[in-house]
């Protein structure tokens, strides 16, 4: 399966002596949900807004490489959704992105279905609740039919249900075929992750296949100065291993082969 989004020796800095990633190379495969995890600081929005080519690579500072279209969706959907009817939002989206207006119809109906939000298509949505917001402005990124989606910690101010909702969307993505890079500190997203990259110290290590869900107990068993996780979250990805969550069944492995790690357990 070809690469999606590829990073090859990349290095950023905002300011001169403060360099946020340096020499990191990570690659997605197309249709692969990417969580990409790490402290404050550590250069996880940098690396969305890398991909969503809100930030330029300077020269000389490594290779980025994007397939197709990229998207992004924020954390605080107020600042994605503008207008007092749904539709018109993503229209105004589209007629950013200078879509065919024969398109509009089709794409607002098919982004508005996936996020189980069709009849509400004419309602306000400033007056919904943020879940609700999320999936809109979710629905106006998918009407442009990106190539990559980036979520950028977009479940972080959501409630139980609206991180579901989020997950079941991301799910429905990769069902699609579409990539997805998950910036969180969420453990119950990494479940669904078939990489994860953790960041420490402007530094990358990328965790595939099974050996995601190993890194993730590693991730909260060292929470305070890895990701930031609780460490009850150590039971919820034991949990998945033993219901044999593929991305979670390193998890077990990891316990097998660190002693103190079985000791927390």
């Amino acid at each position: 399966m070809s690469s999606s989004v590829k990073f090859r020796g990349v290095s950023f800095a905002y300011s001169k002596g403060h360099q946020v990633l340096k020499d990191l190379t990570f690659q997605v495969r197309a249709g692969q949900v990417l969580a990409v995890v790490g402290q404050n600081g550590s250069g996880k929005s940098t690396i969305a807004g890398l991909i969503a080519g809100l930030i330029k690579l300077p020269k000389n500072s490594g290779e980025l490489n994007i397939v197709g279209r990229s998207a992004i969706v924020f954390q605080n959907p107020d600042v994605q959704v503008l207008f007092d009817n749904v539709e018109d939002d993503i229209k105004f989206v589209l007629d950013n992105y200078k879509v065919e207006k024969s398109e509009h119809a089709r794409r607002i109906t098919d982004a508005l279905s996936l996020v189980k939000m069709l009849e509400f298509q004419h309602s306000n949505p400033l007056k919904f609740s943020l879940g609700q917001k999320q999936r809109i402005a979710i629905a106006s990124i998918l009407a442009l039919d990106p190539e990559v989606i980036i979520f950028d910690e977009a479940t972080s101010s959501l409630d139980s249900a609206g991180k579901r909702d989020v997950l079941e969307i991301v799910e429905a993505l990769k069902d699609k075929g579409k990539t997805v890079i998950m910036v969180t500190n969420v453990v119950d997203e990494l479940r669904i992750a078939d990489s994860v990259l953790l960041l420490q110290n402007g530094a990358g290590t990328q965790f595939d296949g099974p050996s995601a869900g190993a890194a993730g107990v590693r991730l909260t068993i060292d929470a305070l100065n890895a990701a930031g996780f609780a460490l009850s979250d150590f039971f919820k990805l034991k949990d998945y291993a033993l219901k044999g969550n593929e991305t979670a069944r390193g998890a077990l492995e990891l316990l097998e082969q660190e002693p103190t790690l079985g000791k927390v357990g």
